[in-house]
């Protein structure tokens, strides 16, 4: 998939002497908003799933887009560059096996749960705007703190799995962005779309958070909800579908890497550090276990790949999980890259179209 920048061709109209121009302009609007009500937990000002409730409070979706654009660049090219940058840097010079490591000490402790289950995209849409809003070094008024907690406990009392799916999910994920690193699947060159150019007016979207790696929840939570009311009634047709298209495709990923080490015998070993400490020594400095020479022999899955033409070849076992993990993510890749620039452009254009209706409105 060719690279797209974000670029629109119309200038943006602001409104002249709009009642709403000063809040429009407003710095303390450009910092992240929280707003709820005594009904709905909203993150970013978005309405999202609650579970004691089936259907979120109406809203005029455009006039809430609308307020998610800044005239002025809300977020400094300069700064995401360099932490997504410092990020793929430390991909690539960090040994392959302290990411093995990581993979098998998930797939330990989710083996080690007594519910084994497949995880779903559902615990990102019920958790991550609670998960972020508790997170956050926000502190919340009141009634925004007491509308949180009891959202955090009806989750807890009517799926109190999907805390702990969450983790899982948000781990695991990072590991896929890890591999898409240093399997050669992305370059930073790929994102430009999120540094650069009218994608740092939005104030909708936390940029920040978004290029804190190259795949995030946050990405993955607009993907869900943008499938719900009232979301679902203005996002054109194109949207939806690759929005479709990737949460179907990121929970099948993280199940397969899951499954990964699924028959490894994490009682006798619950951890691959000390066996991998003796093969390539380099790692102790990131794991701080030392090697432990008696083990001779050990199960558990490799995610070198010495050469993407000829190790993809190969018809064993482990070789083949590999090409089927390497497939996914590539699939995944484009799916998530596609959806977050036509999402970014469908905020623009959407502040366009508005912002023109009530210049001449008025």
């Amino acid at each position: 998939m060719n690279d797209i920048e974000i670029v629109v061709e119309n200038e943006i109209h602001t409104p002249c002497n709009s009642r709403d121009e000063k809040e429009e302009i407003d710095e303390a609007e450009m910092t992240t908003e929280i707003a709820m009500d005594s009904n709905t937990t909203k993150f970013n000002d978005v309405p999202t799933a609650d579970i004691s409730h089936t259907d979120t409070v109406n809203t005029d979706v455009f006039w809430r887009l609308t307020r998610g654009f800044s005239i002025r660049p809300r977020f400094d090219s300069a700064t995401l560059n360099s932490a997504l940058g410092r990020k793929i840097q430390e991909i690539k010079v960090t040994p392959i096996e302290v990411y093995e490591i990581e993979l098998y000490d998930i797939c330990r402790r989710f083996y080690k749960q007594e519910s084994r289950h497949k995880i779903s995209n559902k615990c990102i849409l019920y958790v991550h705007h609670i998960y972020r809003l508790k997170s956050q070094e926000i502190e919340l008024n009141e009634d925004d703190s007491r509308v949180t907690n009891q959202s955090l406990e009806n989750l807890m009392s009517c799926h109190p799995r999907y805390w702990g799916d969450y983790s899982f999910y948000k781990e695991t994920l990072a590991l896929v962005s890890i591999l898409a690193v240093k399997w050669k699947i992305v370059t930073l060159d790929n994102y430009n779309y999120r540094l650069k150019g009218r994608g740092l007016n939005i104030k909708l979207l936390d940029l920040n958070e978004m290029n804190s790696d190259m795949f995030t929840m946050e990405t993955l939570w607009w993907a869900n909800n943008i499938k719900t009311h009232p979301w679902v009634h203005a996002v054109g047709d194109e949207l939806l579908q690759v929005a479709e298209l990737l949460i179907k495709i990121s929970p099948r990923i993280l199940n397969e890497l899951i499954s990964c080490n699924q028959n490894c015998d994490f009682e006798a070993f619950p951890s691959i550090s000390p066996f991998l400490a003796v093969k390539k020594p380099a790692i102790v400095k990131y794991t701080k276990v030392k090697p432990d020479f008696n083990i001779n022999v050990m199960t558990y899955q490799r995610l070198k790949i010495k050469n993407r033409i000829f190790s993809l070849c190969l018809k064993d076992d482990e070789s083949l999980k590999l090409k089927s993990i390497y497939g996914m993510i590539a699939d995944f890749e484009m799916a998530y890259r596609k959806f977050e620039q036509d999402l970014m452009v469908f905020i623009i254009k959407t502040y366009q179209l508005t912002s023109k209706n009530l210049e001449e409105s008025y």
